[in-house]
């Protein structure tokens, strides 16, 4: 499946990413809270937070992190001009965890997202 990704940029402030959580709609999934506040930018901000209480260690961290990366960007073409913030909410097994799996329950998401733009 090929998709055509849009420019994306990150957020590592500590007061935006603060800003985005007060004054942002927030939707959740069985895994994640994405949180989506508009910008005034043509292009999609994004963080993606992963405490290390839901997952100790650092590698499946990482790829827990290029995962949701990866499925953000290939919405990012209809999610332009919005600030959003992935926050990982329960403990996940990221060995059993492949992209598929990530981009199907980040989509219901990410489908309500382009369809209230």
């Amino acid at each position: 499946m090929q998709f055509k990704k849009g420019r994306a940029v990150s957020i590592r402030s500590r007061k935006e990413i603060e800003k985005i959580i007060q004054e942002s709609k927030k939707y959740r999934t069985n895994n994640f809270l994405v949180s989506v506040r508009r910008n005034n930018s043509e292009e999609m901000r994004y963080a993606i937070v992963i405490p290390k209480k839901k997952i100790k260690k650092a590698v499946p961290r990482s790829r827990l992190r290029r995962l949701l990366r990866e499925a953000l960007f290939t919405r990012s073409l209809k999610l332009k001009g919005n600030d959003i913030l992935c926050l990982v909410i329960r403990p996940l097994d990221v060995k059993g965890l492949d992209f598929q799996d990530v981009y199907r329950e980040l989509n219901v998401v990410l489908d309500k997202i382009g369809n209230s733009n």
